[in-house]
């Protein structure tokens, strides 16, 4: 498909709503005390599980400090859909005027940041050069047009996280198989006996 652009390009700030503020940074104590099932994200992924959430839904997580970029000058984006907290090393965002978080996730990881980039031994995206970021003009239609081809991609990648996620269920209740037959055997066969114990008492 052909992107259809002007030759203006635009501040990334005019895509993006930021939640930087909601963000809650843990100590390792505190996330100790507070073991459980809810994701806790830093600048390149999930660092441990706690007791509770920040937020519930879509959201684009961009690395703010740290590893912040790869080895040619990219950021280090996630998508999540889920509930999950996050620290103070990541920008938390969604997709405003037109753009769905697919599409920002995706404007974010073909645009080159390295010029963003602030620190020597600590590198550093600040909230105020991610912003004046440019990215391509693109038309509404456009928008449009990526949004309708990009979105159900993405909400196939989510659908085959959760069903990968329920089979690692599976396979700590059922062991490394990762599937119930070997319970629902052993299961037959206790039946099959008892019946058989009662056919002859």
């Amino acid at each position: 498909m052909r992107i259809s652009t002007s030759t203006k390009k635009i501040a990334l700030e005019t895509i993006i709503t930021i939640f930087d503020s909601q963000r809650i940074p843990l100590s390792s104590r505190e996330r100790f005390d507070r073991k459980g099932n809810f994701p806790y994200y830093g600048a390149t992924g999930i660092l441990d599980y706690i007791d509770s959430y920040l937020f519930d839904g879509e959201y684009v997580l961009i690395a703010e400090d740290g590893t912040v970029i790869d080895n040619d000058g990219y950021p280090i984006v996630q998508i999540i859909n889920d509930k999950f907290w996050v620290n103070n090393h990541a920008h938390i965002l969604q997709g405003t005027n037109g753009y769905s978080n697919a599409l920002l996730y995706v404007v974010l990881k073909c645009l080159n940041i390295q010029k963003a980039v602030t620190g020597a031994v600590q590198l550093k995206v600040n909230q105020a050069n991610l912003c004046k970021l440019e990215i391509p003009n693109l038309n509404s239609r456009t928008v449009e047009s990526l949004n309708n081809e990009i979105v159900p991609l993405f909400q196939k990648i989510q659908d085959l996280k959760q069903k990968n996620a329920k089979l690692n269920e599976l396979k700590q209740i059922y062991g490394t198989s990762a599937s119930p037959v070997p319970f629902l055997q052993a299961l037959c066969s206790s039946l099959r006996a008892h019946r058989v114990s009662r056919k002859y008492s």
